[in-house]
């Protein structure tokens, strides 16, 4: 089985499907009038979003204290941005982990919650893992490094996106980016929440299938062409919708661990 334009591969015990950096963006079901989400399983998530691949996103908390399969509320801990899908999430922290961006198609990185400009799609991930090639990564008592499903996000040498999954200690999933060429990458969420799922049927990660507040997807080839702005009018406008959902959306909320 395989996707287009998708390479999957296991390396140091976890699972990395890679992709053009244009490819890169978030689906979520945000609840109008809210900062918040409804959350999804990795089935329903694949089926709306008609991505060629998925990961869970960064950590969330549900609403109310509910659990994980009866909540219909998701709090949005960290940023993400993606202009084409109308996703805009806020942040806790301007200045935790590090934030992985598109601008015209070009994968970068940037410490904290900082969206570089004309960014089309922009995810917070905390803690960072991989930063211009070193492992930052801490498994220190009560960061939560010991081994378990983890799942996280990065830059590769060669400019591609890397989506990657193993049940691997928080340092030790850092070790394996690097290995397989990240240069720039954070985390995004573990325990049963972690699911990297491609449509051809291809499934990794925890066997819970949580429902879960974002989804960080490789969007399919044919449509790239309806929504990215193909001239830079076009980029102008999209940077704007961007920097002017970010301001309406800070916010504080409680963590999840």
């Amino acid at each position: 089985m395989s996707v287009s334009g998708i390479d999957v591969w296991r390396q140091g015990g976890v699972t990395f499907a890679s992709f053009a950096a244009s490819r890169l963006g978030v689906w979520s079901d945000p609840i109008p009038g809210t900062a918040d989400a409804v959350p999804h399983s990795p089935a329903e998530a694949l089926a709306a979003s008609g991505a060629d691949v998925i990961l869970d996103g960064p950590m969330f908390e549900n609403c109310n204290g509910g659990d994980y399969a009866s909540s219909q509320c998701a709090v949005v801990r960290f940023q993400q941005l993606d202009a084409s899908n109308g996703v805009s999430f806020g942040t806790e922290s301007q200045s935790e982990g590090i934030t992985i961006a598109v601008v015209n198609g070009t994968a970068v990185a940037a410490d904290g919650a900082q969206v570089p400009a004309g960014a089309s799609v922009a995810i917070q991930c905390y803690p960072a893992l991989v930063r211009a090639g070193r492992n930052v990564a801490d498994n220190n008592a009560g960061t939560n490094g010991t081994a378990e499903q983890r799942a996280g996000v990065g830059i590769m040498s060669d400019g591609r996106v890397v989506l990657a999954a193993g049940a691997v200690s928080m340092a030790g999933l850092a070790s394996a980016m690097i290995a397989a060429g990240v240069v720039e990458g954070g985390y995004t969420d573990g325990g049963g929440s972690t699911a990297l799922w491609l449509s051809d049927g291809q499934r990794y990660g925890a066997s819970e299938q949580r429902r879960v507040a974002t989804w960080i997807i490789a969007k399919p080839e044919a449509m790239l062409a309806s929504i990215v702005p193909t001239s830079p009018r076009g980029w102008i406008v999209a940077a704007a919708l961007v920097t002017a959902a970010v301001a309406g959306y800070s916010y504080f909320t409680k963590r999840k661990r």
